[in-house]
């Protein structure tokens, strides 16, 4: 036996540790069936329960074709490592399905029987070689009826979003049919002609970008009105997403609908910014509130069209300056809900991080109503209800700011789901009293679609959309995954400190401004002698440049923040490592040296 002594034995440990990790990530690969260590914070890599529910109810078996062209790798060698990664999340769907998902994998080559199913399928081909040949990277699934869901391509990062995507598409194969929404709608949620004045005369207006994952989820069949009515028969689920100027029978039938416990979902808003955006532009400011009307003694409770909710805590920043000096201020009518404004406990928030709101109304139970209201989401405690009007024209983040002082009533509920009526009927309604949060640019880049790329969310409006339709028509739960697969980790501590530093700054700033504003009605003001006038215009001058030196001193206070928590997190892992380096060489035991004879 050889012994190795003192230093020449930390190298020979190292690389027997080495030998032994891959030894055993070998024997796992081979003997575990793709067992693994999941350390990431939303257990990106583990199956959810959803998941693992829907596969062991497969009643049939779904085949599952994934279609590569290994002749990317030569190209674009991120697409390669992508396709591994999805071959894997497959190959443990397969294994986890005990036989009913079986899964082949297809390199189509040019002019093949291979590529022709896959374009029959409706997979998109990429040019990716110097020579134009199309390849291929998307997904088939065929149940027995050859119902068949697609995905046409994964792109460069699948991965963030996998598990959502194939299992929702075989949610939807294992279930024979959707069930079907009822659309009663003051928006164009699903496009349609625009109003006189907007665009070319016969211009379309596009649909809402939300309508794309509210119809994987549901059937949605848009309803007539008339003076007669609405038929409501063979819906499983009732919208009715900002109702203006209904007749009276609509109301009727819509009143008899929700008193028989059928499942709605109604959008009201006090000032609908989707609306008027759509509207010529001589009418952008008349009235868009929609109400409950008749509805309100059926629900038990009102969203006052007068009054409109902002929140100082949750305001979404926007530019209030140019945009080659911009000021970025927190506009409290526009915000994103998060954290403890979501409810913990209902299926409709699970998953969520952020749902963003504009303009909303606050729902509030009438006096002795039975019902029981369960909110959703709510505001921040820093919050007020403010007059419509005031939020209505042209947006003012400073004016809104100015005297901002916390209702006692806050937080205010911005959506709720309704259990309980004043007759004690059993109502299963959702009430959300804002419109916007579906608009596109409350929640996705429309930009970004229009030059042609996927949508990509800013936030879960979307996600909550869905969620509210699947638990209202009693579709399968798959809320808890469309939460996972969100890689970047934001640096929260950053947001916190930021907001910190500027409630101080923008204090001195607002007192420098209401100066600024003093000192140049003197200046106007008839009568000034000229002496007075020059004192005026040197205090201007201060004024100005101690405004400047405030607003500079923001800036540098925030990116001091940005950089202090950007290096204290960069820098932790090293210097554990280092430390850990130092506690070992410290404790290890010293060779000792032989006593002189």
């Amino acid at each position: 036996m050889i012994a190795v002594h003192g230093r020449a034995a930390l190298p020979v440990v190292l690389v027997a540790l080495m030998l032994i990790w891959a030894a055993g990530n070998v024997a796992v690969r081979e003997i575990g069936a793709g067992w693994r260590i999941d350390l990431t914070a939303d257990r990106l890599h583990t199956l959810a329960p959803e998941t693992r529910a829907l596969l062991a109810d497969l009643a049939e078996p779904i085949a599952a074709e994934l279609v590569y062209s290994r002749r990317i790798g030569a190209v674009a060698p991120a697409l390669a490592v992508e396709a591994e990664r999805v071959r894997e999340f497959l190959d443990t769907l397969s294994t986890r399905a005990g036989g009913r998902l079986p899964l082949t994998v297809t390199d189509p080559a040019p002019f093949s029987e291979a590529e022709d199913r896959a374009l029959a399928g409706g997979l998109t081909p990429v040019p990716l070689t110097d020579g134009g040949e199309a390849v291929y990277f998307g997904l088939i699934l065929t149940n027995a009826v050859d119902r068949q869901r697609v995905i046409p391509f994964f792109g460069a990062d699948p991965s963030a979003d996998l598990e959502r995507r194939v299992v929702t598409l075989l949610a939807d194969l294992a279930v024979p049919v959707k069930p079907v929404a009822g659309l009663i709608a003051g928006l164009p949620i699903l496009g349609g002609p625009a109003p006189d004045g907007v665009g070319r005369p016969g211009a379309q207006l596009r649909p809402f970008l939300i309508a794309g994952p509210l119809s994987e989820a549901v059937a949605v069949r848009p309803l007539p009105v008339s003076g007669d009515g609405v038929e409501l028969s063979g819906l499983d689920l009732l919208i009715l997403a900002h109702g203006r100027d209904l007749p009276d029978p609509v109301w009727d039938a819509i009143g008899g609908w929700i008193e028989a416990g059928r499942p709605t979902l109604i959008l009201v808003d006090p000032w609908s910014e989707a609306e008027a955006l759509r509207s010529p532009p001589q009418e952008r400011f008349a009235p868009r509130s929609s109400t409950l009307g008749p509805l309100t003694p059926v629900l038990g409770v009102r969203v006052d069209p007068d009054r409109t909710v902002i929140d100082r805590a949750a305001g979404m920043r926007v530019n209030a300056g140019t945009r080659a000096r911009p000021d970025l201020l927190p506009y409290p009518a526009w915000m994103r809900q998060s954290g403890p404004a979501l409810s913990p406990q209902a299926r409709e928030t699970r998953g969520l991080d952020t749902v963003t709101f504009g303009t909303p109304g606050a729902i509030a139970p009438l006096d002795g109503a039975p019902g029981v209201v369960a909110p959703l989401v709510t505001t921040t405690p820093d919050a007020a209800a403010v007059p419509t009007a005031r939020v209505s024209s042209r947006p003012d983040p400073r004016g809104l700011m100015a005297g901002f002082a916390p209702d006692p009533a806050a937080p205010f509920p911005l959506a709720a789901r309704i259990t309980g009526s004043p007759a004690g009927t059993p109502l299963d309604v959702v009430l959300i009293a804002d419109t916007d949060w579906i608009d596109d640019r409350f929640w996705a880049d429309r930009a970004a679609v229009e030059r042609g790329a996927p949508v990509r969310p800013t936030a879960d409006n979307a996600r909550f959309l869905v969620n509210i339709v699947e638990a209202l028509a009693g579709a399968r739960d798959l809320s808890g995954l469309r939460g996972r697969g969100r890689a970047d980790r934001p640096f929260t501590r950053i947001d916190t400190l930021v907001a910190e530093a500027e409630a101080t700054y923008r204090a001195r700033e607002q007192a420098l401004r209401d100066r600024l504003a003093a000192v140049e009605r003197d200046l106007s003001a008839p009568g000034t002698d000229a002496r007075a006038t020059e004192a005026l215009r040197a205090d201007l001058l201060t004024v100005r440049a101690d405004l400047r030196a405030v607003q500079r001193a923001l800036i540098e206070r925030v990116e001091r923040v940005r950089t202090a928590v950007t290096l204290s997190v960069g820098l932790a892992m090293p210097a554990a490592i280092a430390l850990a380096a130092l506690g070992i060489g410290a404790v290890r035991p010293r060779r000792r040296r032989p006593a002189a004879p």
